[in-house]
C-alpha cells in the first residue's frame, strides 16, 4: 500500500515520468513550487494531464 509524502523534490523529467506511472495525483495539494517552470513548459508539462 502506498501512503502520501508532505514534500516531493523531483526533477521536472523526472516528475514527469511519475506522474505517467500514476504515482503523484494532485487532487490534494496545498502548495506546489515550481523550480524550473521554463522547462517544464517546453517539455509540455502542462499538456500532460
Amino acid at each position: 500500500m502506498t501512503t502520501g509524502a508532505d514534500i516531493i523534490v523531483a526533477t521536472p523529467g523526472r516528475l514527469t515520468a511519475h506522474l505517467n506511472l500514476g504515482y503523484v495525483r494532485f487532487q490534494d495539494i496545498k502548495y506546489f513550487i515550481l523550480d524550473e517552470a521554463d522547462r517544464m513548459l517546453d517539455m509540455g508539462f502542462l499538456a500532460r494531464h
